[in-house]
């Protein structure tokens, strides 16, 4: 992600807050040293046997190889929690945003990278249909050049008080 939306997550997250991550990594330590609890799900065989080893008590990260509209967007699904942030930083990320919507709190955030692709502009539309505003975040990276997008999307009386 981006620095800017780095720095703003650094000053909205906390411990009374639950995670899932699609596609995890150092974000995924970023966020459990900020967050009450992180579930992550990854679908390379390289990053989960890296990441497993790593995470502390407060995460977890489960393999689940990439598809498309299967099993990867829906992992969210099979688990009981709700999530006060959930971010879509992974595989086939339409359908994880399409799917996660059920399994955010009351109070809960969306945060999509790489947010400025075009196949991705019609879930902006698609998420402001069903009552959400958005927040877009723009700058450098660490690991590219020039500048990249990531956008919250927040209702009402959200968790970060946006």
């Amino acid at each position: 992600m981006n620095y800017a939306i780095v720095h703003f997550l650094e000053e909205r997250l906390n411990k009374n807050h639950t995670l899932f991550e699609y596609g995890s990594g150092y974000s995924t330590l970023f966020y459990a040293a900020r967050v009450a609890k992180v579930e992550s799900i990854e679908n390379s065989t390289y990053w989960y046997e890296h990441m497993a080893s790593q995470v502390p008590a407060n995460a977890s990260v489960s393999l689940v190889p990439a598809d498309i509209d299967g099993a990867y967007c829906r992992s969210i699904l099979r688990l009981d929690n709700s999530y006060d942030v959930i971010v879509i930083d992974g595989r086939d990320r339409a359908n994880c945003l399409l799917q996660s919507l059920s399994k955010l709190s009351p109070s809960g955030v969306v945060i999509l990278d790489d947010s400025s692709r075009e196949r991705y502009q019609t879930l902006i539309a698609k998420a402001v249909e069903q009552g959400f505003r958005f927040l877009h975040f723009e700058g450098l990276k660490p690991t590219a050049t020039g500048l990249h997008r990531s956008t919250i999307f927040y209702r009402s009386d959200n968790c970060f008080n946006i």
